[in-house]
């Protein structure tokens, strides 16, 4: 399972640059993510933001503390939390 959510993590961060309106100066997309994809996402970030003309920032926390913060009204453009937190963000 958790390799099937690097892969889908991998996509989207590829995806999205193509998804989002073109641009005439560059903007910042905000992140907020676990501990556990830091890893993956400072290995995309690069590509990502060459590609997209984005600068990337993290906010890197556990998903308990990124549910408290998105409930607070924190400001974040992408979130990659568990399930667990996924779900009760949702209810």
């Amino acid at each position: 399972m958790k390799g099937c959510t690097l892969i889908t993590v991998a996509f989207l961060w590829f995806t999205i640059p193509s998804m989002l309106p073109v641009r005439t100066e560059a903007a910042e997309l905000r992140v907020v993510s676990t501990h556990a994809f830091l890893e993956v996402l400072t290995a995309l970030t690069p590509t990502f933001e060459n590609e997209s003309g984005f600068k990337v920032t993290f906010g890197l926390d556990p998903s308990n503390v990124i549910k408290r913060q998105i409930e607070a009204g924190a400001p974040f453009d992408v979130a990659i939390v568990t399930r667990a937190v996924l779900d009760d963000l949702i209810k």
